[in-house]
Formats: C-alpha cells, sequence, structure tokens
C-alpha cells in the first residue's frame, strides 16, 4: 500500500510539473514545429536515466525510489501521447517533412537524454 501511496504522489506531482512546463513552452515553436512537449520528453528522459542509475548504484532505496520517481512521477510528466497527436496533426496538415524532422527530434533528444542523465548521475 506504501508503494501505491508514493506512485499516486510521484504521479500528482509529475502532472503538475507537466502542465506548468507545457503551459509556460506553449508559444515555443521553431520552423513550425512544437516544442513544449519536445522539452518535456528531453527532459523526463533526462530524469529517468539520472533516477536509473541512481537506483542501480543505491539497491536499499531502490524500489520505493523507483515507484516514485519512474512511476509516479515520470509517468505523469512525460508526454509521449502528446508528441503522437502532434505529429499526427503535422501529418494531417500535409507537412510530412516537419512531421519527419518532429519525430526524429523527439526520439532522438530523448534517447540522448537518457544517455547523459546516466552519465550525469555515475
Amino acid at each position: 500500500m506504501e508503494r501505491l501511496g508514493l506512485i499516486a504522489l510521484g504521479g500528482a506531482l509529475g502532472a503538475l510539473l507537466r502542465v506548468g512546463c507545457t503551459t509556460l513552452g506553449a508559444r515555443w515553436v521553431a520552423a513550425g514545429i512544437p516544442l513544449a512537449v519536445l522539452f518535456v520528453n528531453a527532459l523526463g528522459s533526462f530524469a529517468a536515466g539520472w533516477v536509473m542509475a541512481i537506483v542501480v548504484a543505491r539497491p536499499a532505496a531502490s524500489e520505493n525510489l523507483r515507484a516514485f520517481a519512474m512511476v509516479g512521477v515520470l509517468g505523469a510528466f512525460t508526454t509521449f501521447s502528446a508528441f503522437s497527436f502532434e505529429n499526427f496533426e503535422l501529418l494531417r496538415q500535409g507537412a510530412f517533412g516537419r512531421a519527419a524532422l518532429h519525430a526524429l527530434a523527439h526520439v532522438s533528444l530523448s534517447i540522448g537524454a537518457v544517455i547523459m542523465g546516466a552519465w550525469v548521475a555515475r
């Protein structure tokens, strides 16, 4: 039951952080590509790498930390569904090049951010 409480608390925190970031960044656009969700996904991926490196290094706190941070906070914070919807809208508008660039930026930056997060934590 304690773990479910940690996940719920983390989820509420992550959702609030996400809405704050996307609200503040709603006008961030470069070359017709929305950037607020990209920022959230990259930051969330960085944090995931950082948290997982800590969990691996300190196994005593790993399950509760993983539940709170990875499942709760970052599960609610990252916005892959929002990214998918944004990409769908670009495709629907016939902006195929921007949709491809949008998808490539999200995936490559997020994977790079996980690697950097793990590296920074070590």
